[in-house]
C-alpha cells in the first residue's frame, strides 16, 4: 500500500512541469520545491525558501502539495 501512494506522490512531483509545489519529508523538514532531477531513489529539488538544492529520498516523502491539492503517505 505504501508503495502505491510514494509512486502516487512521485507522479505528482513529475507533473509539476517546473513549478513549485509543497514538499514535507517524514524526518518534518518541509520545503518549497521544484523539480530538479529524479533518480531511481529519490529526487533532487530546489528549495526556493533556502536557496539551495537538497536530494530527497522517495521513500522519506510524507506529502506534496501541488496545484491546491494534497498527496500524502
Amino acid at each position: 500500500m505504501a508503495n502505491r501512494k510514494t509512486n502516487r506522490i512521485v507522479d505528482a512531483v513529475r507533473e509539476t512541469e517546473g513549478r513549485f509545489f509543497g514538499l514535507r519529508t517524514a524526518d518534518g523538514r518541509i520545503f518549497n520545491a521544484q523539480l530538479v532531477k529524479e533518480t531511481p531513489q529519490g529526487i533532487r529539488v530546489f528549495d526556493r525558501n533556502k536557496g539551495d538544492k537538497h536530494l530527497v529520498m522517495k521513500s522519506n516523502i510524507s506529502s506534496v502539495t501541488t496545484r491546491g491539492r494534497t498527496i500524502s503517505v
